[in-house]
């Protein structure tokens, strides 16, 4: 009688496939495709958006983000044209607004009050997993991106957003 033993590798891929096809069939797929950058406008009012003096983008190499802390950091050029490496936590640029979406928000706590997780960057874009707790009866996890380049700043070498100045490094 023959032998049907499976390989190690053909296990692990069996495992990884049968766990994405699951998580294919639970979460809600609204995603941007990967890559791009959500442009929509927010709930705030053009009166509202920060003045962010120049994107990030133009001054500022690679931005970080630890996960847990949602706290940014990145290296920036200042006035005088030195690098100045400043931390930024992104909690007071960002909140949950509508149906489980990131928005730009003074003093959003994203972390804190709505229990937003899985957050890392991809390019200038935030992505976020978050849970929509209205109404509390049916909560899910909703998806999210928000390009930060239009509300994060960069002036003299520090990140800024509505008021709140990055600590140097």
């Amino acid at each position: 009688m023959a032998s049907t033993r499976l390989s190690v590798p053909t296990l692990v891929a069996t495992f990884f496939g049968v766990v994405v096809l699951m998580l294919g069939l639970l979460l809600p797929f609204s995603f941007a495709h990967p890559g791009t950058i959500d442009k929509s406008t927010s709930h705030l009012a053009s009166a509202d958006v920060p003045d962010t003096g120049s994107n990030f983008r133009d001054d500022c190499d690679q931005m970080t983000l630890d996960n847990v802390t949602m706290v940014a950091s990145t290296t920036c050029l200042d006035d005088a044209g030195n690098n100045r490496t400043t931390t930024l936590d992104i909690d007071h640029c960002i909140g949950l607004g509508d149906r489980g979406k990131i928005v730009p928000m003074k003093d959003g706590n994203i972390s804190e009050e709505y229990w937003c997780f899985r957050c890392h960057l991809l390019g200038d874009g935030l992505w976020c997993w978050c849970k929509w707790i209205r109404p509390p009866e049916f909560p899910k996890m909703m998806n999210s991106v928000l390009d930060l380049d239009k509300y994060i700043g960069c002036k003299d070498g520090h990140l800024h957003c509505f008021g709140y100045v990055g600590l140097e490094r």
